[in-house]
């Protein structure tokens, strides 16, 4: 027979501390830091690119120091769900003062427990509810600390998190196989698209030398062309005044290399400017008929024809 699990709820302030250490401001520059803002970590609670810093080089909130066993939970832009577990950290390792950092009580709170109790639905919901500010959605740290959570007894949560601990790893490593299997097929595909546009489709015809080493022989029909005599016009776009903190729950959508794919756009993730960012920006408005090419970082390639835009957008 299976016993029922109880639940009673507690506020996150009564099984918690919220920011216990931060960098103090006659810390020696040199010191040297691993940095994490809110950008470098992703909705999936995957903390991405640490920076390293001295200290006098460092931005200005770059402050919070964590902890393993620590959970940090960004406080600004509620809405990205920029939610993380500190493990095994190294000593130097600071976050953003943007995040909330919290530290389990180790005596009743299982920091494992924590990790995925402070990323349920329910709990997310309300860091949204309780966001204000429309462009800019924040909850403050003392309102973040009121919100109740289900709270079982030390030895459930440690079984809770056991499984989680499992099934979690089980799905992660099925969506790593299927990720290989899509870098195979992408592969694939971007080998096809090659061979089609600089080779034909008659595989038989007679090749010349295109006078160019990355591009190889061509048909002998074919002609080289610089694309600038082939397009009306060549842009590029630019990152807003203010980098990241210019982004807005709503307004004008704003395209970034990891919105643009092969197969369409992903908008699942788009950020919005407001109206005087998207003037300052005038030329980098996306038109239908346009191409969208990324030409920096890990993404460098990826492309997208756009056939039809609803509203405006920038990129």
């Amino acid at each position: 027979m299976i016993m029922p699990i109880t639940f009673d709820k507690r506020r996150l302030k009564y099984v918690a501390t919220i920011n216990d250490e931060s960098l103090s401001e006659t810390t020696e520059p040199e010191y040297e830091l691993q940095y994490i803002d809110i950008g470098n970590v992703d909705s999936y609670g995957t903390i991405h690119d640490i920076v390293s810093y001295k200290f006098a080089n460092a931005p200005s909130r770059a402050r919070r120091i964590v902890r393993d066993g620590d959970i940090v939970v960004s406080t600004v832009r509620t809405y990205l769900q920029a939610i993380a577990p500190i493990e095994k950290p190294p000593e130097n390792l600071i976050v953003s003062t943007g995040f909330a950092v919290v530290r389990p009580d180790r005596q009743i709170f299982d920091a494992r427990f924590c990790k995925y109790a402070v990323r349920e639905k329910r709990f997310l919901w309300e860091v949204e509810s309780r966001s204000t500010g429309v462009s800019y959605p924040a909850i403050n740290a003392s309102d973040l600390a009121d919100i109740q959570i289900g709270f079982p007894d030390l030895e459930t949560q440690r079984l809770i998190a056991d499984y989680l601990d499992r099934e979690t790893a089980r799905i992660d490593a099925l969506v790593a196989e299927k990720e290989k299997m899509l870098t195979l097929l992408e592969e694939k595909r971007s080998a096809l698209i090659s061979q089609a546009v600089t080779r034909g489709l008659d595989p038989d015809a007679p090749l010349k030398s295109s006078g160019l080493d990355w591009l190889g022989d061509i048909p002998v029909h074919w002609e080289v062309i610089r694309l600038k005599h082939l397009v009306s016009k060549i842009g590029s776009g630019i990152t807003p005044k203010g980098g990241a903190e210019s982004y807005q729950f709503e307004g004008i959508p704003f395209l970034r290399s990891q919105n643009i794919h092969f197969d369409g756009l992903r908008l699942d993730d788009i950020v919005f400017i407001d109206s005087d960012t998207h003037e300052s920006m005038s030329n980098s408005k996306v038109l239908e008929g346009d191409v969208l090419i990324n030409i920096t970082g890990a993404s460098i390639g990826r492309c997208y024809y756009i056939e039809e835009m609803q509203g405006e957008a920038k990129c």
